[in-house]
């Protein structure tokens, strides 16, 4: 997994290959050239838990269908705060299936 770092002198961002204790030479800063690097603890444990949920913000339902899918997204019979969908509901309906 790519670890999340800043420049040291620039505060620039961007991600490398390891750990930068891992390097014997570090890579050049694209935009200073300098070669020291700090790990950006913040960014890692954000993209680290959304990497761990799949996808991102969005919460998971797995109840509706027989994979993993945004909770309150078409077709799906929960809303977005887990109460159940009325038969009616618009959203209830998948695409191109007709209405009951």
């Amino acid at each position: 997994m790519k670890t999340h770092c800043r420049c040291r002198s620039c505060k620039h961002r961007t991600k490398l290959k390891h750990h930068p204790l891992w390097y014997i030479r570090q890579p050049r800063c694209k935009v200073c050239g300098a070669r020291a690097w700090q790990k950006d603890e913040y960014r890692h444990r954000v993209e680290l838990e959304q990497i761990r949920t799949h996808t991102g913000r969005y919460k998971l339902c797995y109840t509706c269908f027989h994979y993993p899918h945004r909770m309150a997204s078409r077709g799906c019979v929960y809303h977005i705060d887990g109460t159940y969908r009325e038969l009616g509901d618009p959203m209830l309906q998948l695409p191109g299936s007709s209405v009951i």
